[in-house]
């Protein structure tokens, strides 16, 4: 029986919110949602506009006869990926009767990959956490190095910081025990990048130092000889010191010349935009990121900058742009299916929408939190948008409300050992409440 309106009469379509609510959340129909999403279009009678509402994510709605008419392709591409995961861990399966212990392990992490690649990270973690288990049975210790740094990586974007440093730190002892510079150069690299996650400024720098001399000393060129330049002029912007950050940024963009990376120049012009945004010039942050826009072409690089730019025009008063902008990513996100994007987009958009009024913020906040518990994604994300829905409420809403957001990803932060997040938190709940209680009437010693 189809869905019907209240007056009784056929429905054509649906709404996202509305497929969600009587919908189980299981991991089968996950494919099926993201599906539904891919699909989905405004609600015409929403638009984007300073009088109108805004619509979220769950308001989009999917004409249930394309969402049906797209099943036989979903269901072939889930089956495909099952068919391969299987053949994969039947393969190790296999390797291991014959006690081929390295084939097991290069088995278990084309397949951990497989899972990566479809957005399963939880699944592709475990298999990669049975590979690194058969450590003392491998032959040759080489097999282990691509598993510990495909791991480290993959814990790194779960927000799981305290594995993925571990097994970057194991990952660069093995590699440096065989002598193999390129895997312990990106091994300290990615400490490095984790120091910098958690604002642990000086651990940074010394990681990249290390990272550096072993690039440097590989036969080859890598990539690391340019993202280390440009990772120590994000850390000299944070601290405010923009003329060493100037002088990075020259750096690595001089070294990226010998690289033939896709979104280099992408990446660069995003960096230049932020320390022109830094340097008080919002008009050459502006070109700097429309630059790097047009020199985009994955999804995710182009998602980052536009709301960037989206940021950076809402806080010069062009929020109605800011909000196309937003959107665009929006889009970007849904018709690529990297619905891991969503809940930035949403902390942006909600950010600029607060010009518009407060029921459209509130809903965009909600709505990144939704996003973030239908497609079960890192805690971290969950983190950053109570911090910012937090921010938000305790500035145009509730303070009391607002404050126990923030302490929530206080306390989020601090179960995933991001100490200079958790402190920010904490000191932000510090100054909240000392300005409650100087606006509180009756603290006066005079009668």
């Amino acid at each position: 029986m189809k869905p019907q309106s209240r007056e009784g009469t056929e429905l054509s379509h649906l709404s996202i919110d509305l497929m969600r609510s009587f919908l189980p959340q299981t991991e089968i129909l996950q494919p099926l949602l993201a599906r539904a999403l891919v699909l989905a279009v405004p609600d015409e009678t929403k638009a984007w506009s300073a009088s109108e509402e805004v619509g979220t994510v769950g308001t989009r709605v999917v004409d249930p006869k394309e969402l049906s008419k797209s099943l036989p392709a979903l269901a072939a591409e889930v089956t495909d990926h099952v068919r391969r995961v299987f053949e994969g861990v039947s393969d190790a399966i296999e390797r291991a009767s014959r006690e081929d212990w390295d084939g097991t392990v290069e088995a278990l992490l084309a397949t951990a990959e497989l899972e990566s690649g479809a957005g399963r990270l939880q699944a592709a973690v475990a298999l990669l956490d049975s590979a690194l288990g058969l450590r003392n049975r491998v032959r040759d210790r080489r097999t282990l190095l691509p598993v510990a740094l495909t791991g480290a990586r993959l814990n790194r974007q779960l927000g799981r910081y305290e594995r993925a440093e571990q097994l970057y730190r194991k990952a660069a002892t093995l590699a440096q025990g065989l002598g193999i510079l390129r895997s312990a150069a990106r091994a300290w690299t990615g400490l490095g990048n984790l120091s910098l996650d958690r604002a642990r400024w000086d651990e940074a720098l010394a990681h990249y130092a290390r990272a550096e001399s072993l690039a440097q000393a590989h036969s080859g060129s890598l990539p690391e000889e340019w993202h280390i330049p440009l990772n120590r002029s994000i850390i000299a912007r944070r601290r405010g010191d923009l003329d060493r950050a100037a002088t990075e940024l020259r750096l690595a963009w001089t070294r990226s010349k010998g690289h033939g990376d896709a979104e280099r120049d992408a990446i660069l012009w995003n960096a230049e935009a932020q320390l022109q945004e830094e340097r008080g010039n919002p008009v050459v942050a502006e070109e700097a990121y429309r630059l790097g826009l047009g020199a985009a072409s994955d999804t995710g690089v182009r998602c980052i900058i536009a709301l960037n730019l989206a940021d950076l025009l809402a806080r010069t008063g062009r929020s109605l742009e800011a909000g196309e902008l937003a959107r665009g990513a929006e889009l970007d996100v849904l018709r690529s299916g990297t619905l891991s994007r969503l809940p930035v987009v949403y902390r942006v958009l909600a950010t600029v929408t607060a010009a518009h009024g407060r029921f459209e913020a509130l809903g965009l906040f909600e709505q990144a939190l939704q996003v973030i518990d239908t497609w079960r994604l890192p805690e971290v994300e969950r983190a950053r948008t109570l911090e910012v829905y937090g921010e938000w409420e305790a500035k145009h809403e509730d303070p009391e409300v607002g404050i126990a957001r923030l302490l929530m990803a206080e306390e989020i932060y601090t179960k995933l050992e991001c100490a200079f997040d958790a402190t920010r938190v904490r000191e932000r709940v510090e100054r909240l409440r000392e300005r409650d209680e100087e606006a509180t009437p009756g603290n006066s010693t005079e009668e």
